[in-house]
């Protein structure tokens, strides 16, 4: 009875921050600059990636890994796919996913979706 109190106790504590997790994402229509590099004391590195919101039209500005070992990890995700939304601008929209609870705001997934015009 007291082991499985301990494994239920084990249990519930580790699912709790999945529970209360959530994704944040911004869409972009057009992206128009992307900025990678670390702080001006080298302690974290960085990722910004600027453009226009999909359907307000509005400036908007996604900032993301800000830990050891992020910046390589966000820039293998998104690197291809923010070049790409840059180079044909008007033709895809960039998603970007990151955890807003975690602490060094992680890339969850990058996302490049082909516009569809109307026929």
């Amino acid at each position: 009875m007291n082991q499985t109190i301990k494994n239920l106790t084990l249990a519930i504590s580790l699912m709790l921050p999945a529970m209360f997790s959530y994704a944040t994402s911004m869409i972009f229509e057009t992206v128009t600059s992307s900025v990678s590099g670390k702080s001006s004391d080298q302690t974290y590195a960085y990722n910004r990636v600027s453009g226009i919101e999909k359907d307000t039209g509005n400036t908007i500005t996604a900032t993301f890994g800000h830990g050891s070992g992020s910046y390589n990890t966000s820039q293998q995700i998104c690197g291809p796919l923010v070049l790409t939304a840059m180079e044909k601008p008007g033709r895809y929209y960039l998603i970007v996913f990151w955890d807003e609870n975690n602490l060094y705001q992680q890339i969850i997934q990058c996302e490049l979706r082909l516009k569809i015009e109307p026929s």
